[in-house]
């Protein structure tokens, strides 16, 4: 492995989170590395502390092209857009392009899963890794939650399995697909600075380069997602929570079903009721649903399957309940950073709903989310730079009738969080669901989520001193 790497000038055309530790892996196997960026040394001044004893060099405000007279590889971060005209600079100078994507594909000998799609695929991949274990798998994930891949490339073999969360960024320049591959759904084109097409694109590279003994997985009840379904050169499997499929998992009017592919022997499984799962919202269990069908498609048993599902109780500020206080519970949904991961959550559950909603000023519309807001939400709380314009929208909306009864502003989670507890009544939920980036008060969604988890206890604190 070292080998392959070793003295090479490598060039990684960004200097985010993932580009850093792509850089530092390289650097490990002997490469020169460089990370460039546009911004200057005063503006990426927090990031170069990062590398202060580090080997890796920096190339700061360089235009683009130049990177590539001292380049033998040419790198972009999964976490970037890749630069398409320096892709094509590169391809006329006849230097490769990679990211850490195609990497782990070109080095690993064992089986590799890809899940991608707008929303979902840290969950997904998170009860997958759960059911591989209860199975008795060694498995590796790269995931928002876990990530172990990268460095543990030399030590993994043929029986163990990779699982990769992979965003449209990781996609678009890849030349290689995973083994079995899932499109969890095309909801949005928030994580994609292009259009839609651009965005559909790079997400169905994941089956581009697959062979016919390889198996790529959709959602049926995705139309966008199923369309794929055409040009797919491997086997193809589904999941649905509306339809019966053949292969794959589907809802069995409450039963969580596998058949086909996904089921010992082909025969129809029942591995579960709806009503046992620990997780909440209908996309939710569409996940649940896609994780169902890869398992099964590798071989995990309907007992393991079973096992990790009843365990598990979601991921971290993903729809995370956090508790029930007085009749009223309590829903981590930080990651919602766009309006339309809101209304997914809205759309999913089915208690009266005070929704917290708000952050920094971004460009996003929110008339779309206003009409669901209406049927679904008992009151909605908006807080921070974007609260007026939210509430704004929400109470133009409201001429129209709807169900809500409140709609207040405010300038900070805390005091959005104390209203929620006055509004709230029994058999409430109160939804963190933002529909921003954390940016304006926050490091980040998780760092947010935190806050929101700390306000939470606050409030049960409070409630058992009464």
């Amino acid at each position: 492995m070292k080998d392959q790497f070793k003295d090479k000038r490598i060039t990684i055309a960004s200097m985010d989170a993932r580009a850093k530790r792509l850089a530092e892996w390289l650097a490990d196997q002997g490469a020169t590395v460089t990370l460039a960026d546009e911004r200057d040394a005063g503006d990426a001044a927090d990031s170069l502390l990062d590398f202060l004893l580090s080997p890796v060099s920096f190339a700061l405000g360089t235009p683009p092209a130049e990177l590539l007279d001292e380049t033998d590889l040419l790198c972009f971060s999964d976490g970037t857009l890749a630069d398409l005209n320096l892709v094509e600079e590169a391809n006329e100078r006849n230097i490769p392009v990679r990211n850490a994507l195609g990497i782990i594909l070109d080095n690993s000998p064992s089986m590799v899963i890809g899940v991608t799609g707008s929303v979902g695929k840290t969950t997904t991949i998170t009860l997958l890794d759960k059911m591989l274990q209860a199975d008795g798998r060694t498995t590796y994930v790269s995931s928002d939650v876990r990530d172990d891949v990268l460095d543990n490339v030399s030590n993994i073999t043929e029986k163990d399995v990779v699982l990769l969360e992979l965003n449209s960024y990781a996609l678009e320049i890849s030349e290689y697909s995973p083994d079995i591959s899932a499109i969890l759904n095309v909801a949005s084109t928030a994580e994609h600075d292009g259009s839609l097409r651009r965005y559909a694109g790079a997400l169905s590279n994941i089956f581009r380069h697959q062979a016919g003994d390889d198996m790529v997985i959709l959602n049926g009840d995705d139309l966008i997602a199923s369309s794929f379904g055409e040009n797919i050169p491997a086997f193809k499997g589904q999941f649905s929570a509306r339809s019966m499929i053949t292969d794959g998992a589907f809802m069995l009017g409450s039963r969580l079903t596998v058949v086909g592919n996904s089921s010992p022997a082909s025969t129809a499984k029942v591995i579960c009721e709806r009503d046992e799962l620990q997780v909440l919202g209908e996309h939710q269990t569409m996940n649940v649903l896609a994780a169902c069908a890869i398992a099964g498609s590798v071989g995990v048993s309907i007992d393991a399957m079973r096992t990790a599902i009843l365990d598990f109780t979601g991921v971290v500020h993903r729809l995370e309940v956090l508790d029930t206080i007085n009749g009223v519970q309590w829903v981590n949904d930080s990651v919602a950073t766009t309006p339309q991961r809101v209304a997914a959550a809205l759309l999913g559950l089915n208690a009266p709903i005070v929704l917290l909603v708000g952050g920094e000023i971004h460009n996003h519309s929110w008339s779309e989310l206003a009409g669901i807001a209406l049927e679904r939400c008992h009151a909605v709380i908006t807080y921070g730079e974007q609260a007026e314009q939210i509430a704004h929208v929400i109470n133009h909306a409201r001429r129209g009738g709807g169900r809500i009864r409140r709609v207040r502003a405010v300038n900070t989670l805390e005091k959005a969080v104390k209203l929620a507890a006055q509004f709230a009544d029994r058999g409430h939920t109160v939804l963190l669901s933002p529909g921003t980036e954390g940016n304006d008060s926050y490091a980040n969604f998780e760092d947010r989520g935190e806050h929101f988890r700390k306000l939470v206890g606050d409030i049960k604190n409070q409630h058992r001193q009464l």
